[in-house]
Parts: structure tokens; sequence; C-alpha cells
């Protein structure tokens, strides 16, 4: 899917791979105009609607649709979000019904690097995306590295353990459960979801 000014499929699940590739040759950058609004927005970068938080409510939604398999999603941007309709708490709320794992990619934008004093929050934005969904965020300083980002991403996606567990608590209500994973070895990294929808009967 493409976001930007809107939010469009350009590939459906479970359509074919052929129809995946069509959909990523269709993708384009939008050019907007970026401007520094004066006043008390100074600090701020105004570079017209942005739906990340949109693209992301509407991602989980369709993966959702699949009945098998894992649920991930790779998100490329520069974590730039602008007048989007959902929250960030909505997005994440989404993600988490989906039980589907965010990958962040973010290309930095050399340009807004370059301005003292800019409020440009995207890289926490996208780390917050990951962190809660149990995923992971890589950062690719010029466009050009953004393929060795995928690569990582399926490197690690083949080379996971997973645990499984049963609660204690077996109500089929709706309600969100917190989890939390230790491990007493330091030499090993958890990525894991803070916690998890229970299925409703």
């Amino acid at each position: 899917m493409h976001f930007g000014g809107g939010v469009e499929f350009l590939h459906r699940l479970p359509d074919s791979t052929t129809s995946l590739h069509d959909g990523i040759e269709k993708l384009e950058i939008e050019e907007r105009p970026t401007s520094m609004p004066a006043g008390p927005a100074h600090g701020r970068l105004d570079r017209g609607p942005h739906h990340l938080y949109d693209a992301i409510a509407e991602a989980s939604n369709e993966v959702m649709k699949s009945r098998g398999g894992r649920r991930l999603l790779i998100v490329l941007t520069d974590g730039f979000e602008q007048d989007s309709r959902t929250t960030q708490k909505a997005a994440l709320d989404a993600a988490e019904r989906a039980d589907a794992t965010i990958y962040c990619i973010d290309v930095v934008d050399q340009v807004l690097e370059m301005v003292p004093g800019l409020n440009a929050p995207g890289r926490a934005i996208l780390a917050k995306l990951s962190d809660r969904t149990g995923g992971q965020l890589f950062v690719a300083k010029h466009a050009p590295e953004a393929p060795e980002a995928f690569h990582q991403i399926a490197e690690e996606i083949r080379s996971q353990y997973f645990i499984g567990y049963s609660p204690s608590n077996i109500r089929h209500d709706g309600s969100f459960r917190k989890i939390q994973a230790l491990i007493p070895n330091r030499n090993y990294m958890v990525r894991a979801r803070p916690g998890y929808y229970a299925p409703r009967n």
C-alpha cells in the first residue's frame, strides 16, 4: 500500500506474487511543498497531509483477514505524520488486535538533518510502533541502504524462535492481557509485545 495525502491499496491479500510485483512497480513518492510555519508552530515542519497512522490501521485491518501465517507490516517512511484521522493509540490498538508485528525502516531525510532546532519526531514514532508490536526499527541514512534493511528483516524472521504459554485467565472476554518476557542470560535479546487481546467468544 501507498500512503501520503491518502491511503491507497496497490495489492490485496491473498493476491498472487505477480499482483504484488505490479503493486510495487506503481509506488511513487508524492512531491509536496515543505514550509516552516511561523508563530506558535515555529520549529515544526509542514509538508501537507501524510497519513501514517491511517495507513497502519488500515494495513492491520487488512492482514487480520489472513487465516494463517505470520502477520508482519514493513513500513518504509521517514516517520512524518500529519493529519491522520486515526490517532497513534488507535493505530497501535489495531496492530495489536491483528497480532501484527511492525518493522519500520526510517529513511532519513538529509535535508531535515541540516535544519537546526527542527522538531521532527519521526524516528521516535517509528521506534514506538516497532517496540509495542515486538518488531524492530532500522535506520537507512541514505535511500540506497534500504535494501539492506529488508535483508536484515528477512534474516531475523528466519532465525527467530517462538515461546508459547497457556494463560491462567481462560476467559474469552476480549480484554488486553499484559505479558513480560525475562531471560537470565544477557547474551540473548528478547523482543516481545507488551501484551495481547484475548479472543472473544
